[in-house]
């Protein structure tokens, strides 16, 4: 019997100039200056950019052209113009890329304000909400600007007075950007906000859950954590919008790029880069008839770092810690069975309990066939040969270690 063995994800702490990153959420401590700071949210092929201003925000809507990457037509925009507040405190925003909501916080005297905005992937619509710790307090005038094609903007309040687009002093308020179903406009008037949100949050967290990724070493590195968190963000973001599950492995684009992993990225030139897909690339590739760990390790990576939850064809799921280039712990779970061969940058033990032979003739597992392209990043590998074979069980779970 084998111990199973889950690698903890240790909660990282990433710092840019412009911002900050704990665990998967970007944080800013100020508005956005441009379009290319801005919070972005996704639903389908519309992206809202929300800005986070305090007196005016902004929310930009883009409409993704399919057929070439990076190419975005402008829709328009929501404008709230909130009046009074200029001299506010404790002032963030960001993105939690756990569950896929962008928010806004301040303070204003000693109200707290926040907004969350979300993506509706079934009812293919995004959600503003507005909420304060003291009742009565949301006052603001809404505006919009608009192209043809751009989705239609509903208000629902919660106290207070709606006339046309002026709110006056409401509980909490809910924007809808889009063409919402009828089983969501509901008669009474209350958007059923907290039940969309639950049901938004289970759907993207289910898909985010794994892979997870993380590096030790230089402060620089740790871009290229957010720079992976990041892409699976939007690429999860597709899935769920279009039920294209393409979107899952290759992004918007399944073109090579030629990319540097460590920059943060920016709108429009970033999005549909799979970021994610390219970095795995480097830990784990399943071509060539076996299971390839750490084949293109850059030196900057050697340090240290670790990944959970990397599928590979057979129903392999791997999870691993390096140090130095080298594997300190390796699990392999094994979901139908069969040979598994793998190929390391050092020799590991466990080989003998589980009876791991050198890797002879062609792979047995039928699930390893053909060829996939190389990474499109050139780096400087880190690693040498040991190639095994060992059998596995359907459900098994096996925990090797680096000598």
């Amino acid at each position: 019997m084998y111990k199973k063995q889950v690698l903890g994800f240790v909660v990282v702490f990433l710092s840019t100039l412009l911002c900050q990153v704990k665990g998967s959420e970007i944080k800013y401590d100020a508005p956005a200056g441009n379009a290319s700071t801005a919070i972005p949210v996704l639903c389908g092929n519309i992206v809202v950019l929300q800005h986070g201003g305090v007196k005016n925000e902004e929310l930009e809507l883009f409409y993704k052209d399919s057929s070439r990457r990076a190419s975005y037509q402008n829709l328009g925009s929501v404008k709230l113009v909130f009046g009074g507040h200029e001299a506010y405190t404790h002032y963030a925003r960001g993105l939690n890329m756990d569950n896929g909501v962008a928010s806004v916080s301040y303070k204003m005297a000693t109200v707290t304000y926040k907004r969350e905005l979300l993506a509706d992937y079934v009812n293919h619509v995004i959600v503003l909400r507005i909420t304060a710790s003291k009742k009565q307090s949301i006052s603001f005038v809404e505006t919009h600007e608009c192209t043809t094609g751009f989705p239609f903007v509903k208000i629902w309040n919660e106290g207070g007075v709606l006339e046309a687009n002026k709110v006056t002093n409401a509980d909490a308020v809910t924007i809808v950007i889009g063409d919402l179903s009828d089983s969501l406009s509901l008669a009474s008037g209350i958007f059923p906000y907290e039940q969309l949100r639950r049901k938004h949050v289970k759907a993207y967290s289910r898909e985010f859950e794994k892979p997870r990724f993380k590096l030790y070493g230089k402060a620089v590195d740790k871009q290229v954590v957010l720079n992976f968190e990041f892409s699976r963000y939007q690429n999860i973001s597709r899935f769920l919008s279009t039920n294209d599950s393409s979107y899952l492995e290759t992004g918007e684009s399944d073109e090579p790029q030629l990319v540097s992993l460590d920059k943060p990225l920016l709108f429009p030139t970033d999005f549909g880069i799979n970021y994610s897909k390219i970095i795995l690339c480097k830990l784990v590739d399943s071509s060539n008839g076996l299971i390839d760990i750490l084949p293109d390790l850059p030196q900057e990576w050697a340090a240290g770092g670790e990944i959970v939850g990397v599928t590979t064809p057979g129903g392999f799921t791997i999870e691993m810690v390096w140090k130095k280039g080298k594997i300190k712990t390796l699990v392999v779970r094994s979901k139908l069975g069969g040979n598994c061969r793998i190929k390391v940058p050092n020799d590991i033990e466990g080989c003998k309990c589980i009876g791991m032979q050198p890797a002879m003739g062609k792979n047995t597992n039928s699930y390893f066939s053909g060829d996939e392209p190389d990474s499109v990043v050139a780096v400087k590998p880190v690693h040498s040969d040991f190639t095994y074979d060992f059998e596995t069980g359907p459900g098994q779970v096996y925990v090797l270690t680096g000598k």
